[in-house]
């Protein structure tokens, strides 16, 4: 079973496409966490990281699931390394995408973007919209004007939900200490353009976790769902057997 997490302020959606070639070989399950897309979204509602892991656990629990993958995109890998702290469950192996939200550098990212004015998850307007997709991708996406509209002004329409989770979020541990503990295999899928996260901060997570391997993906900003998502799911398929084997596969600079 694969297990999918989306990032802050994503949705399910965002994975469908990297998902669909995936089906025929192994179960998925794609949640909305705490806050996002389809779940609920309550104002006192708890929207730390480890919320979010509980909430993913109960799910998890809720329908018989215990042996499988994690798939984390941006701070749903965060979601994940807190989701394996003191988990009963048979978690074979992680897969991190574009991770953000597990060092304490980052951390201090996150608490920064919340006291500038600079947070590119805060848009006030079009324009503000059109400057986030292109912080987060790295080549324009072929999405129809109107789309894009539409996603924009729900965005501006949120926004105070948004500032809400935010606010949540700073206030979240690091989480690099538990992966350290838990020494489960763990596959880092990064793109080369990344402007969101540090892209040192990968290659520092290699060297810091145990069975951690790092593969680059060239020509692809934050979210390489969105980007690429046949080649990410390539990747996927390509780099199971070794994390479920500890052998080492070469992807390359694909």
């Amino acid at each position: 079973m694969l297990v999918f997490l989306h990032g802050f302020n994503g949705n399910k959606e965002l994975w469908l496409s990297t998902v669909f070639p995936l089906r025929s070989t192994h179960g998925v399950l794609i949640p909305d966490l705490p806050g996002h897309g389809a779940s609920d979204n309550p104002e006192n509602g708890d929207y730390r990281l480890e919320a979010y892991a509980s909430a993913i656990t109960e799910l998890l629990l809720a329908e018989g699931i215990t042996n499988y993958c994690l798939v984390g995109s941006s701070m749903g890998c965060a979601v994940a390394a807190n989701l394996i702290r003191g988990s009963v469950s048979n978690i074979h192996a992680l897969f991190f995408i574009s991770p953000f939200g597990i060092t304490e550098r980052q951390i201090r990212k996150i608490r920064n973007f919340r006291k500038g004015t600079n947070s590119p998850f805060i848009v006030k307007d079009i324009d503000d919209y059109k400057a986030f997709f292109q912080t987060v991708v790295h080549k324009p996406l072929r999405i129809p004007g109107w789309v894009k509209y539409y996603l924009a002004i729900d965005h501006i329409r949120r926004n105070e939900h948004i500032e809400v989770m935010f606010d949540a979020l700073v206030t979240s541990n690091e989480c690099l200490s538990t992966l350290q503990k838990e020494r489960i295999p763990l596959i880092v899928l990064a793109g080369r353009a990344d402007v969101v996260v540090d892209t040192d901060c990968f290659t520092f997570l290699e060297n810091q976790l145990y069975d951690c391997q790092l593969h680059w993906l060239s020509n692809i900003g934050h979210l390489p769902m969105l980007e690429a998502p046949k080649r990410l799911a390539t990747a996927i398929q390509y780099l199971l057997p070794c994390s479920l084997t500890n052998r080492k596969y070469y992807l390359g600079d694909s």
